[in-house]
């Protein structure tokens, strides 16, 4: 149970964190960039591979702290950071092939998927165009 309220806890904190630095940036460049979220997968990104193997290292952290952080905080306040360490960790290592399939996979993949999904919501919602 204290799994899944860790990660609870953490996934709240990353969703309001998430929230707080996109509308805080927002304020200063156009709603056209999406310099906020940007913000947020880099510095997710960057945080989390400082972080991780710090909360790898043996005795250094509860185990629910690895949930909290990571599962939870990070999670909730950017997916990228997690895609960038896996592709880093595949790029780097002997399954870098594996790894350049995986990005460009990844990438291709979720751009499409989100492209299929965002004509499904328009015509569902009997838009032709985006509004």
């Amino acid at each position: 149970m204290q799994l899944y309220l860790a990660i609870a806890l953490g996934g709240a904190a990353g969703g309001a964190l998430r929230t707080a630095v996109n509308l805080w940036l927002g304020r200063f460049v156009s709603a056209e960039i999406p310099l906020g979220i940007w913000v947020v997968n880099l510095s997710g990104s960057l945080t989390l591979g400082i972080l991780l193997p710090l909360i790898r290292h043996p005795g250094w952290l509860m185990p629910e702290t690895y949930w909290f952080l990571v599962v939870g905080l990070f999670g909730s306040y950017t997916t990228v950071s997690t895609f960038a360490l896996q592709s880093v960790d595949l790029l780097q290592g002997p399954r870098w092939r594996t790894g350049i399939v995986y990005v460009s996979a990844s990438i291709i993949g979720c751009s499409v998927a989100a492209a299929i999904g965002l004509t499904l919501g328009h015509t569902l919602a009997g838009w032709s165009t985006a509004p």
